[in-house]
């Protein structure tokens, strides 16, 4: 796969993610967090095992494989789905998308530490107008109050993903088989958490199906394969840049759903965060 159209699959990626941020918030008010963790990567698990098997892929992996497979699966459609989704109980989707904006910093900085790189200008432009960008929209939107423990919820999530990146691309084996089993072992650990509200009632309307619909084919089977697949070709640092692409889009289809204002700050901020995501397209992070 050439660059070029990795690059054009985390796009997509980006663009379906950052649209589930007003649709999980919705979500919850037809049932729990661990409901909807659960049907999402139940029926994520049975789209993709059952793919995998009937294409007839290689399903075989090595003891070691396996381990990082279930390890990440954990932490990326586990820990992060699941703190993700709990952080909007207390926070709105669009603050929530918005620390979602600190993975791409924190991301390319740690590549370039551990992989001892050096610092080149154009990279720490990247940076500094990502870093910048998400300060002043955070900054804007604390300002407006919250619960703590939304926030240490979201931060969590925000730890897991970032973990999960660095792990997942050590991986050497079948993308879609990679996805096919972490989404089944994430699954498995959702089942377990909704065990916990199995009590809790669901309200079925169409609005909830059409939800599932989407956050089951499009967010999470297509939008993950393809932000997967796109990482192992750009590298970690790379990829994460179009993050602060999925806090954008997440923010402001939030603020047109619930209607809130979208002030003059944090307009300049996303014109900052745009400028960061283009240039990173001039970046080669395999030889930096």
């Amino acid at each position: 796969m050439s660059k070029y159209k990795a690059h054009g699959l985390v796009l997509i990626a980006a663009v379906l993610w950052g649209l589930t941020f007003p649709l999980n918030k919705i979500a919850l008010n037809y049932l729990q967090p661990e409901h909807l963790g659960f049907l999402r990567y139940f029926f994520a698990a049975i789209i993709m095992l059952s793919y995998v098997k009937f294409s007839k892929r290689n399903m075989k992996v090595t003891k070691k494989q396996l381990g990082l497979i279930l390890y990440t699966g954990a932490l990326a459609f586990f820990g992060y789905a699941y703190f993700e989704v709990k952080s909007m109980s207390y926070l709105s989707s669009g603050v929530v998308s918005l620390f979602l904006g600190l993975i791409p910093v924190i991301s390319i900085t740690i590549e370039i530490l551990l992989k001892r790189r050096q610092l080149k200008i154009r990279t720490v432009a990247v940076i500094v107008l990502a870093a910048v960008g998400v300060y002043l929209v955070i900054r804007e939107e604390i300002s407006l109050g919250g619960s703590i423990i939304g926030y240490i919820f979201i931060l969590m999530a925000v730890s897991a993903w970032i973990i999960y990146l660095f792990k997942a691309v050590e991986i050497d084996a079948d993308p879609f088989v990679i996805v096919a089993y972490q989404f089944a072992f994430a699954a498995v650990i959702h089942g377990g958490v909704f065990l916990t509200k199995i009590n809790e009632p669901i309200l079925v309307t169409p609005t909830l199906v059409a939800i599932i619909v989407y956050l089951v084919i499009f967010s999470t089977v297509i939008g993950y394969l393809f932000y997967y697949l796109a990482a192992r070709i750009l590298g970690a640092g790379i990829v994460t840049i179009y993050e602060n692409l999925i806090f954008i889009v997440g923010f402001v289809s939030s603020a047109l759903y619930f209607k809130s204002s979208i002030t003059p700050v944090i307009w300049i901020s996303f014109a900052l965060i745009l400028a960061s995501i283009s240039l990173s397209l001039t970046l080669d992070v395999q030889k930096h």
